[in-house]
């Protein structure tokens, strides 16, 4: 059976000719609806990260709402029409989005996964990125991180610092914490010198030297 149409959520009130009466009560449906999610949202705990789904549709909302939490759900919040279906459009805007709800956000970082262990596939199946770290934690904060996405907007091939993360961390035994470190001083170094060229090579040989001075020091250690 076919879900109803959601007409709140979906009337474009700014061509709707409406009383004050009529759209104080839509905003204040949509209010209580929108508090709700976010309050499940603030609750919420990825399978991947273990962190609430503070991202997406919510962070928008939140920005939107400045020094408040949550959207008034007073029935006579504002007598002003403008101002009663500008915030509807918002609180529309909200509701409409996958990553405003938990199991949206569970179904976008699923695809994200799908997207990343399926880049660059060859004919026997190897993938550039494991399953194991699209599902890690270290690797949605590095892929998150200032550094990761100025690099990668400085470089046509923006994969390669992905591969880059997941050949050390699943090959090279490095922490997520060791190539965070690498990459956000390469970043600083980047943001500095306008002139520089960025090399994702440069990165992987620091790196590389990394891994050879870890194992020097477990030599002595054994020693």
């Amino acid at each position: 059976m076919a879900r109803k149409p959601d007409y709140l959520q979906t009337t474009n009130y700014w061509n709707v000719s409406a009383s004050m009466e009529a759209l104080q009560a839509v905003r204040r449906k949509l209010a209580k609806r929108a508090n709700q999610r976010m309050v499940r949202l603030e609750r919420s705990a990825s399978p991947i990260t273990g962190k609430a789904y503070h991202v997406g549709a919510y962070d928008i909302a939140q920005a939107e709402l400045g020094d408040r939490r949550r959207f008034s759900e007073k029935l006579n919040y504002s007598t002003d029409i403008t101002e009663l279906k500008k915030e509807i459009g918002q609180l529309q805007a909200f509701l409409n989005a996958k990553s405003s709800t938990v199991s949206g956000n569970v179904e976008i970082e699923e695809k994200r996964i799908a997207t990343l262990t399926n880049l660059g596939r060859d004919e026997e199946g190897h993938t550039p990125i494991s399953e194991a770290t699209a599902r890690s934690a270290g690797f949605y904060d590095f892929i998150s991180s200032k550094a990761f996405i100025y690099l990668s907007e400085k470089q046509v091939d923006s994969e390669g610092l992905q591969e880059i993360y997941d050949y050390y961390t699943e090959k090279k035994g490095l922490s997520y914490e060791d190539v965070q470190g690498i990459v956000d001083e390469y970043y600083n170094r980047a943001r500095n010198d306008e002139n520089m060229t960025i090399s994702f090579r440069e990165i992987a040989e620091e790196l590389d030297a990394l891994v050879t001075d870890s194992r020097e020091i477990e030599e002595e250690e054994d020693d």
